[in-house]
């Protein structure tokens, strides 16, 4: 397990390697659910959009990995570019000594099929309000950390309720799970055609 950070803080850096006691002859193991996490990446949070810049530049050093990220500044793109390459995804917003899970997925699909199970046609900020919506975050939060407006926030939600065909909201944030958390000897779900092509990230804007 490495300690990845984008951030120049060296306190912030040194206290976390220090929290998480990384020494070769006492190493901790954190896990997601019941898997190792692999990196640890800590983000600028100063400058989120350099972070965004330098991360996008490395994803493919996190592929199949199982990271955790701590951040203060909750960026859609970070977690929309780890998601499409991760095997397991943690997402802690850390603000004013208070700590909150925001992403909390897993997938225990073979690692040659990750990456392709993982790519959606959403954008980054559709694909993370939709997987922040059927995980219960309020329209209220997302708008704060998307800078959607809430009738944004539910017209993508109901855009993708109308290409799913499905009406109620209870059974819709279910199948979201179900196309965005794909588990390893599930039946591949017909409704997966809402994913229709691999974007790149390098196309992809706020």
């Amino acid at each position: 397990m490495e300690v990845v950070s984008y951030s120049e803080n060296i306190f912030l850096n040194y206290g976390v390697k220090e929290i998480l006691r990384f020494s070769s002859s006492e190493p901790h193991q954190y896990k997601i659910n019941n898997a190792p996490i692999d990196s640890i990446i800590i983000l600028n949070d100063l400058d989120i959009r350099q972070t965004i810049a330098a991360l996008k530049a490395e994803t493919a050093r996190f592929l199949y990995q199982n990271v955790m990220v701590l951040t203060e500044t909750v960026s859609p793109l970070i977690v929309g570019c780890l998601l499409r390459k991760c095997r397991g995804l943690v997402v802690y917003s850390i603000k004013n000594n208070v700590s909150h899970v925001l992403i909390d997925v897993q997938s225990r699909e073979p690692r040659k099929e990750i990456e392709q199970a993982h790519y959606f046609s959403l954008s980054d900020n559709e694909l993370f309000i939709l997987l922040s919506l059927s995980m219960g975050m309020k329209p209220e939060l997302l708008t704060r950390i998307t800078g959607r407006s809430e009738k944004r926030v539910s017209a993508i939600k109901r855009d993708a309720m109308s290409q799913l065909n499905i009406k109620n909201s209870h059974i819709f944030y279910d199948v979201i799970k179900a196309i965005l958390i794909p588990q390893g000897d599930a039946v591949p779900c017909q409704k997966r055609k809402l994913r229709v092509k691999k974007p790149d990230c390098a196309d992809i804007r706020c």
